[in-house]
């Protein structure tokens, strides 16, 4: 993944969005809200962090929605022990690998939208789904599991 990255920051249409605005993948502005990613002696820490007006490489998800999403869901009830770094348990193997990879990739920020946009009654849906081709146009990559659902993770 690296070398494809390397690649990719060398290629101009890879720097480029469908309709040919420039973007700066490595050090674009972040979401409104994104899952922080570190490691601390070779164990991987995240919490949810307020990210608006901020900059800097991230990853995003695109996944299949399945009926008991809601358990994983970001919710006024939970919004800030998760930026804390609390009440993330258990998250599905999808999202716990790619958080691994981000910080194997050394990659500070993951975009996911059941984590990072308030879901619910006081969510903020309406305001971020307009806001979602930029995030995912704007990221370093995007993981598309397209054939994969949340139990069965990437690796």
């Amino acid at each position: 993944i690296r070398a494809w990255l390397v690649a990719c920051s060398k290629h101009e249409p890879c720097s480029r969005t469908l309709s040919g605005q420039q973007v700066d993948e490595f050090n674009p502005s972040l979401p409104t809200r994104c899952i922080y990613v570190w490691t601390v002696q070779d164990a991987v820490k995240f919490r949810l962090q307020n990210t608006a007006g901020t900059r800097g490489p991230y990853i995003t998800v695109s996944h299949r929605w399945l009926p008991d999403e809601n358990m994983n869901c970001t919710k006024m009830s939970n919004l800030q022990s998760r930026l804390t770094g609390e009440s993330f348990a258990p998250l599905p193997p999808l999202f716990l690998d790619t958080i691994t990879l981000a910080a194997r990739l050394g990659i500070s920020y993951v975009w996911i939208d059941a984590l990072c946009i308030v879901q619910g009654g006081g969510g903020e849906w309406g305001t971020e789904a307009e806001r979602m081709a930029d995030y995912y146009q704007n990221s370093l990559f995007t993981i598309a599991c397209t054939n994969a659902n949340l139990l069965t993770g990437i690796f």
